[in-house]
């Protein structure tokens, strides 16, 4: 069963504005700042999941699971290079580095099993914006 490419925007951009939400610094009583970064992470990988989705249900092609460095593979040719335009990359750096951070849906989520975490904040950041960009471009 194929899903509707712009309910699965929908519920993509919601993740994309919770993850925006959720990276703002509070400023505490005692001078300190609290920031969920967790949630706001998660959320992030969330939403370029789902706008990865998105754009790959238009493009005809049922999809599942979390692996973002397996869906930008099945992304067309002509979405990974509007993608790679938008982040200024090269196709090939922007797989390598889609990579790096292909697990963190499910990885961020389970943090706590983990001694340490290394993420690339910028990066996995700009990535959901342009997908959100490219998203948004090929839904209307």
């Amino acid at each position: 069963m194929s899903h509707d490419p712009k309910r699965i925007y929908d519920v993509a951009s919601s993740f994309f504005m919770a993850a925006d939400r959720c990276f703002e610094k509070h400023k505490n009583e005692d001078k300190t700042f609290q920031m969920p970064l967790v949630p706001a992470v998660v959320c992030t990988a969330f939403g370029i999941e789902l706008g990865m989705k998105s754009i790959l249900s238009q493009e005809g092609k049922k999809v599942t699971g979390h692996e973002l460095k397996k869906l930008f593979i099945k992304l067309s040719s002509e979405s990974k290079n509007e993608l790679s335009e938008l982040m200024d990359m090269p196709e090939s750096e922007l797989r390598k580095k889609i990579i790096t951070i292909s697990k963190v849906f499910v990885e961020w989520r389970y943090i706590y099993e983990k001694n340490q975490a290394i993420l690339d904040e910028t990066f996995i950041r700009k990535l959901a914006n342009k997908v959100h960009i490219l998203a948004t471009n090929k839904i209307n």
